[in-house]
């Protein structure tokens, strides 16, 4: 596995699609999930690193947010993911993309 630092924001080249996630340390990712063909019901989930990567290669995206309040929104949104506005999300690769800014802080949620 690569070196990333926790708050680290990732991405991931899947088939049609990027993938988006905040790295949280201990080899573990919060990823925004579930089917690309079905965003309304995205899921917000701790993940380990290699399900998140799923042997692709990973790189980081850079944000303004400093990394430990990376990872306090990003491990806030997996325990509260009925507080995340999923449904008002696009229905298109920015849903992910979205979802990774609210926890980099591109984004505000309170927390």
């Amino acid at each position: 596995m690569p070196t990333f630092a926790p708050g680290d924001y990732l991405r991931v080249c899947r088939p049609g699609y990027f993938h988006h996630g905040i790295y949280v340390g201990d080899d573990q990712v919060v990823q925004f999930g579930g089917s690309v063909w079905d965003k309304p019901n995205a899921t917000i989930a701790l993940a380990p690193f290699e399900e998140f990567a799923k042997g692709a290669s990973v790189e980081t995206v850079s944000h303004p947010d400093d990394p430990a309040g990376a990872v306090k929104r990003a491990l806030w949104l997996v325990e509260n993911p009925r507080r995340v506005p999923t449904t008002s999300w696009a229905s298109t690769a920015s849903t992910w993309r979205h979802g990774a800014q609210v926890v980099s802080g591109s984004v505000t949620v309170a927390v």
